[in-house]
């Protein structure tokens, strides 16, 4: 399904718009990116899919606290080098761009941990990988997931390539045309 014949034959309920990344940090091309998702198909269809901290960087973290390390001390220095780079290339968790989205750059954010039907911005463990349904994404409690028909994947121009081959068939991967996205 081309992106050009989704948006000539849209209908209320068939289709969700999915926009993937790690966000290290949050920033206003990413910004300018999501309200054109918006303008484009609602704020209702659009959902900022992000990763928390990774196994490796919640064990760098551990360590360091453990240890009581300063980035730049002597102790920091022993640290395994792929924990400091680790840490160094996602230094933000969830709640971390979660406050940034919402504070600095006022994604919608409804969701309450009692309150599933709102979800603009998701955690899940790895925002690029396939997904089987949409229920792997945002659990049994959304209401829309029936009447969806379409997925609507936007990604920025470097991750285009690589993740062309890698979405389902119910999908239409998007890419977006501002550099930095």
């Amino acid at each position: 399904m081309l992106y050009s014949v989704l948006l000539e034959n849209k209908r209320a309920n068939d289709y969700v718009v999915l926009y993937p990344g790690r966000f290290q940090p949050f920033h206003y091309g990413h910004k300018s990116s999501y309200d054109h998702l918006v303008d484009e198909f609602g704020s209702d269809k659009v959902f900022i899919i992000t990763a928390g901290f990774s196994k490796a960087v919640q064990t760098a973290q551990q360590k360091l606290k453990a240890a009581k390390l300063v980035h730049g001390t002597a102790g920091y220095s022993q640290l395994a080098k792929g924990h400091q780079e680790q840490l160094a290339k996602n230094p933000m968790g969830f709640d971390d761009k979660l406050e940034v989205m919402t504070g600095v750059h006022g994604v919608r954010h409804d969701h309450t941990p009692e309150d599933n039907e709102k979800l603009n911005v998701v955690h899940k463990s790895n925002p690029y990988q396939p997904f089987q349904n949409l229920t792997d994404i945002f659990g049994e409690q959304a209401d829309f997931i029936s009447t969806t028909k379409a997925v609507i994947i936007a990604i920025g121009e470097k991750d285009f390539g690589r993740l062309q081959n890698s979405v389902g068939s119910r999908s239409t991967l998007l890419q977006l045309e501002n550099p930095g996205q």
